[in-house]
């Protein structure tokens, strides 16, 4: 088994706190494993991956898809149904989210497979998976979207409107492109690693034909495939006229915020987009600037 070196994240920290550390590893657990598939959505905020989970669960292949490995939700449902152990809540998530022929799909965080991965969890409840990496051509408009929805606390279009009005954050919007660009090259390098097959969702193209994508994706997954149930995806397209206005703000803004040096563009973030006085370079502007340095020393 190949294990990468990462830092936890919030949800393992948070899992391994509740159950310790040996109560979460494969090895010691003994009780029954559900048969059938495991798929593995992998995914970053905003990248379209709810829309895609409702496409598939709408074809009856799976009976639910959710961030089943968030801490507040293992730590939760654990103490509801007497859980002793980390192994024991996934064989029972994957038992009771699995459709009519027993596929069993989750999305999960780059975090979140790392742990899985360390665990032995995923050569033993979850036995040779497969992996869906879902990620959006269209960087900018994914991070404006989450910075959106962060303010807003909207994350489905199915959730309430708290008639919150979000504010225009170049920084956020800057930081969120990078964690994305990093996250996906993370969920890469573990295929790499591993050598384990993946399939490709490109959010613009799935949305353009979803019922093709998904039926195409069911059959990678050897699965039937089953036409999607329409009634069953409730979700719609949050996009309007102030994402649009934000991504014209951020891309004006970034233009603004670099300096020429004659053979590029660093992005040193001086000043402020309002245009007040430059000041210290921030911390993600001199990553971006360490970044491209070193590309030009290479």
């Amino acid at each position: 088994m190949v294990v990468l070196r990462y830092r936890p994240g919030k949800h393992e920290k948070g899992t391994l706190q509740h159950f310790g550390e040996k109560a979460c590893k494969a090895d010691g657990y003994g009780g029954d494993i559900p048969a059938g598939r495991s798929t593995f959505l992998c995914f970053t905020n905003r990248s379209g991956s709810n829309f895609v989970a409702n496409c598939l669960v709408s074809t009856g292949n799976f009976d639910a898809i959710s961030e089943c490995f968030n801490a507040p939700i293992v730590i939760n449902q654990s103490r509801k149904l007497g859980f002793t152990s980390f192994p024991e809540y996934c064989a029972a998530v994957k038992r009771k989210m699995a459709g009519q022929g027993g596929a069993f799909a989750a999305k999960v965080s780059w975090n979140q497979l790392f742990f899985l991965r360390r665990l032995g969890l995923l050569d033993s409840i979850f036995e040779d998976p497969r992996y869906v990496l879902i990620r959006r051509r269209d960087l900018v408009a994914q991070a404006v979207s989450k910075s959106i929805a962060v303010q807003t606390r909207r994350f489905k279009s199915s959730h309430p409107d708290k008639g919150i009005e979000p504010k225009y954050d170049f920084r956020d919007i800057a930081g969120t492109i990078r964690s994305i660009t990093t996250s996906n090259g993370i969920f890469m390098e573990f295929f790499a690693v591993t050598g384990a097959p993946y399939f490709e969702i490109v959010y613009e193209d799935f949305v353009a034909d979803p019922a093709a994508h998904t039926e195409r994706l069911c059959r990678w997954l050897s699965l039937p495939a089953t036409a999607m149930n329409d009634e069953k995806i409730g979700l719609r397209v949050q996009r309007n006229e102030l994402n649009e206005a934000f991504q014209r703000r951020f891309v004006e803004d970034m233009k603004a915020a670099t300096v020429d040096i004659g053979r590029g563009r660093i992005a040193k973030l001086l000043a402020e987009p309002d245009g007040r006085a430059p000041g210290r370079m921030s911390g993600l502007a001199f990553r971006l600037w360490r970044d491209l340095w070193q590309r030009r020393i290479e």
